[in-house]
């Protein structure tokens, strides 16, 4: 399957589709990187180390945050 947007990220961190990342991500925003995965583990079975979800916050969270400014920027001029 192609996803246009993972692919302007290059996102291709596997074994994780890009799904899990983002909720990877999103997660450690919230809670600390243990707490993260034993999230992701017990609510969609995906076992992640916390290495791995630090590993991916340093390396998409600026990414994802500076997209969701963009798509809230957007959202804002539809308003108008």
């Amino acid at each position: 399957m192609f996803f246009p947007l993972d692919e302007q990220l290059e996102l291709e961190d596997k074994p994780w589709s890009a799904a899990i990342v983002k909720q990877a991500v999103w997660l450690s925003g919230i809670a600390d990187f243990e707490l993260a995965g034993e999230i992701l583990q017990e609510i969609g079975q995906v076992n992640i180390s916390t290495a791995s979800i630090w590993r991916l916050s340093r390396k998409w969270g600026e990414r994802f945050k500076a997209l969701e400014a963009q798509e809230q920027a957007a959202q804002a001029r539809m308003k108008r």
